[in-house]
């Protein structure tokens, strides 16, 4: 039976059921009427008689869900046995979908790890992130504009002040030295208020959380664990709570253990757990230019975010308007913890999924192109079946149901080659040292296996819809009258499919673009000149002891002691320290300063400066350059008048037409003003502070005698190969002091690669990206070039006997696939400007000149037209080899 005929016959049963069941209810009520029941009883009476029929009818209408059921199984069954019979495009589409989705679902799986999945805690809705906000400081403060931190009196007097929160509570990250029977240890930890974990909502795997009031002196000599510490440290002992440890020299109890799970944000979760203390001082004046706690809270049940968004800026404008001198300009804002971790990585993730889905919209195209070619050899099937009485409906419905399965299968094997990306991905991230430990929350879980299953379905849809509308809009008297000859495809499936390949190509050429863009930045990046020698040249952070070296003569005389230590050692050349190393990935250290005889007032937003520290020999040993004057000498004591070095950026920005040496700046390096000048003695050579900088920057040193810090980094630069002075730099800094711990004992070099190791991997994704949108191109020129040569075989057969030579028939074949290229390019060359403008708007780069940009465009433009030709030369030379009289009589 047709289907047409059987929706028709299933109507008439239904149309004849309901006239079934209304005669049965009419005469059953008559029935009961006349047994002295009212109208409405002997009505109800009737229904409840003629339940059985009731459920009949409920019978024939499941019959009609199975059926179609039925319909859709048939529909699939016939698409496997259409797959199986042409087995090349049913493993050139299905290997090209899968591509896409692979690539596709590797992008999710880091986005759903660090950015979708909630952190695990409980509620995690309901907790929110303060935040301050100021669009004048911004990136000055090393955050956004609307991302900074909140001072101490401000965390104070808000938690005691809000309505919105059941409670509030601060944390700010800190460095601890761990001493006992093992090596020195300089763990990264996290000082907290004693609601915090509450506030979370955590509880600990063994031991407990802050008590209240463990945040007050005298109380706090508590101290909570990792998961991670734990078992290195202490061998995952579990009786570990109640044992004492030496923390920066003093006497804490272990109370807690947090479990393996806690991970709040992509960045590692901290070591360990103090409580944070707020003294008399934490409410000076100036404490509140401090903004250094990251302040979380929990919502009371029926409070919105937008409820505590509003109160947060009613209580910022409070304090604006209480401390003017110290609040003007400051606002607040809550942001959930979910959306607030999120946006750590939200710009990369970005544009990662934006390339993805170029990949995967090329994949597409490919994949209807080739439909469409494919098309021909069915129309006459398709003519004949609605000649027969199907329905246009009915063959659509039938072409989408393969596209199904196509995009299923790819789909299944995307998943499988996306295990094998994400595996990739984690190996690449344990180079990182700031999300290394990360990279367990990139997992293919069901939310990922859900979301390939809705990009399957979806990329089938995308595309089998357009090639299944354009394939089953017959002329049947045209089709049936060619008699199942092979002719040449009409005009409109030309150009559709022109079309379709145009786009591939376009797609294509804006993504290499992009991706060169990409590479290019960081390749000038790596191979600029930092401004330092890095070879040969072994460093180590030093971070005193807060107690035992609180003297700042203390802190000096450590350093002075430990750098002639090292220049006493064989094979090194020079010794050196510094308040900050550079170029790394440490924080920058910027300062505000005066410069004598200029009015303060007009330069209140340019007068900063990148800020170091150094001692005597430091420059000579990471080879910075003195260009003009002296560089500072064992005689720049902390009883000698103040000296500074500046470099070129520095004279260049604020003496462009004076002689700095001589001149007196005034640096701000503490919270209130440096009382004394200093005198500018020297002119050295610019050092970049970051990998990804562009720009030169102002930069100011100092001689640490006369500006002592307890965290230094040291700079050994040796005659040989530098990590093997690693052991004898350890023995040296512990013949001083046994507890004093030594971290990140590396080579600068590897300083370097470490700081460029997430540019690495973006750009290592975005290249393979580029290079997978590029291979998709060319098979899609070479596939649609293929399958219209071999529909055209008879057309050519008659050009070769009527004279034409091979080389005719090579350009007409490479001509089109030519033209098509140069739409193409065209059309991406449009589409890729406005995307590198998005690209610069996203990361907040430079706009460099084309001259510098121009290449990257142009070998984006060669090598799609190098594919473009190979596509269609190689079913070209195919075409020249036709036998005129094989390819007649085939016909």
């Amino acid at each position: 039976m047709s289907e047409r005929r059987w929706w028709k016959r299933r109507g008439a049963q239904e149309e004849d059921l309901d006239k079934e069941v209304r005669a049965h209810l009419e005469l059953e009520e008559e029935e009961q009427r006349e047994s002295g029941m009212s109208s409405s009883e002997a009505w109800n009476a009737a229904k409840r008689a003629l339940g059985s029929t009731t459920y009949v009818k409920e019978e024939v209408r499941e019959a009609w869900g199975w059926m179609w059921l039925d319909r859709l199984a048939q529909d699939g069954r016939y698409g496997m046995r259409q797959l199986r019979r042409n087995p090349g495009f049913t493993v050139v589409a299905v290997v090209t979908l899968a591509l896409g989705i692979a690539a596709n679902t590797t992008i999710f799986s880091v986005v759903n790890g660090w950015m979708l999945r909630p952190p695990n805690i409980k509620n995690p809705a309901r907790v929110v992130r303060i935040l301050c906000t100021n669009p004048a400081k911004g990136f000055s403060w090393g955050w956004g504009w609307d991302r900074i931190p909140v001072s101490a009196p401000d965390f104070i007097a808000w938690r005691e002040q809000s309505h919105a929160f059941e409670d509030m509570a601060a944390s700010q990250g800190g460095d601890f030295t761990l001493t006992g029977k093992d090596e020195p240890e300089r763990l990264t930890g996290m000082r907290a208020s004693a609601s915090y974990f509450d506030v979370l909502g955590v509880s600990a795997a063994l031991g407990r959380t802050f008590l209240p009031g463990e945040d007050q002196p005298g109380h706090d000599q508590v101290i909570i664990l990792s998961d991670g510490l734990w078992q290195r440290r202490f061998g995952s002992n579990p009786r570990v709570v109640g044992e004492i440890v030496r923390l920066n020299g003093e006497s804490y109890t272990v109370v807690g253990v947090m479990p393996s799970s806690y991970r709040l944000g992509v960045y590692g979760p901290p070591q360990l757990w103090t409580p944070l203390i707020f003294g008399p001082e934490s409410m000076l004046p100036a404490a509140r230019e401090d903004r250094s706690l990251g302040v979380t809270a929990r919502l009371k049940s029926g409070v919105s975010v937008e409820t505590a968004k509003a109160e947060m800026a009613a209580l910022a404008q409070r304090s604006e308007q209480t401390y003017p001198a110290t609040s003007k300009g400051w606002g607040a804002t809550a942001m959930t913890i979910q959306h607030f971790i999120a946006d750590e990585f939200s710009v990369g993730m970005r544009l990662q999924m934006g390339v993805v889905i170029f990949v995967l919209l090329i994949a597409c195209a490919n994949i209807a192109s080739l439909q469409l070619s494919r098309a021909a050899a069915r129309q006459r099937e398709f003519a004949v079946r609605a000649a027969l009485g199907a329905s246009r409906f009915r063959l659509v419905r039938q072409l989408l149901v393969e596209s199904l399965l196509i995009g299923l299968a790819g789909g299944g094997l995307g998943l499988l080659l996306a295990w094998w990306g994400v595996d990739l991905f984690r190996s690449g991230l344990a180079g990182v040292d700031s999300v290394g430990s990360a990279a367990a929350e990139i997992t293919i879980d069901r939310t990922v296996v859900a979301y390939t299953l809705g990009i399957s379905v979806f990329a089938a849809i995308l595309f089998g819809l357009a090639p299944a509308l354009h394939q089953t809009g017959l002329d049947l008297h045209s089709t049936l009258k060619e008699g199942g000859r092979a002719s040449s495809q009409s005009k409109a499936r030309h150009r559709t499919q022109s079309v379709l390949v145009t786009a591939e190509i376009a797609l294509a050429l804006a993504l290499l673009i992009g991706a060169g863009i990409f590479v290019q930045e960081f390749l000038d990046k790596v191979h600029a000149r930092f401004g330092i020698d890095p070879n040969q040249v072994l460093t180590a952070n030093i971070s005193l002891s807060s107690t035992r070296y609180k003297d700042p003569s203390k802190q000096a005389g450590f350093f002075q002691e430990a750098i002639q230590r090292l220049e006493a050692l064989p094979g090194v050349i020079s010794a050196g320290a510094t308040t900050r190393l550079a170029p790394s990935l440490e924080d920058e250290y910027v300062v505000t300063f005066s410069i004598e005889g200029q009015p303060a007032s007009t330069r209140t937003e340019r007068a900063r400066t990148h800020y170091f520290a150094t001692s005597p020999d430091y420059l000579r040993t990471l080879r910075i350059p003195l260009i003009r004057g002296r560089n500072f000498l064992p005689s720049d004591s902390a009883q000698a008048p103040p000296v500074a070095l500046v470099n070129q950026a520095f004279v260049r920005r604020y003496f462009p037409n004076e002689q700095p040496l001589g001149k007196h700046v005034r640096l701000d390096t503490s919270a209130s003003d440096r009382p004394d000048w200093s005198e500018i003695v020297g002119i050295v050579g610019n050092v970049k502070n970051w990998l990804e900088e562009r720009r030169e920057l102002p930069q100011v040193y100092e001689p640490y005698p006369q500006r002592p810090s307890s965290v230094m980094t040291l700079a050994v630069r040796t005659r040989s190969d530098p990590a093997a002075f690693a052991p004898m730099l350890r023995r040296a800094v512990w013949g001083m002091d046994k507890d004093q711990p030594i971290t990140a004992v590396q080579t600068m070099n590897h300083v370097i690669a470490d700081s460029s190791a997430g540019g690495r991997m973006m750009n290592i994704l975005m290249g393979t990206f580029a290079g997978l949108g590029l291979a998709l191109a060319a098979v899609g020129v070479f596939g649609v070039t293929s399958y219209t040569v071999a529909q055209r075989t008879h057309e050519i057969g008659i050009r070769m006997a009527l004279g034409a030579q091979k080389s005719d028939v090579l350009r007409m074949v490479v001509k089109k696939g030519m033209v098509l290229g140069a739409f193409g390019i065209g059309i991406g060359l449009a589409l890729a400007v406005p995307l590198v403008w998005l690209k610069l708007g996203l990361v907040n780069d430079e706009l460099l000149p084309f001259d510098q940009r121009g290449p990257v465009f142009l070998a984006a433009v060669f090598l799609i037209w190098l594919a473009a030709l190979l596509g269609s030369y190689i079913p070209a030379r195919r075409a020249t080899k036709v036998d005129p009289m094989v390819a007649l009589r085939c016909e």
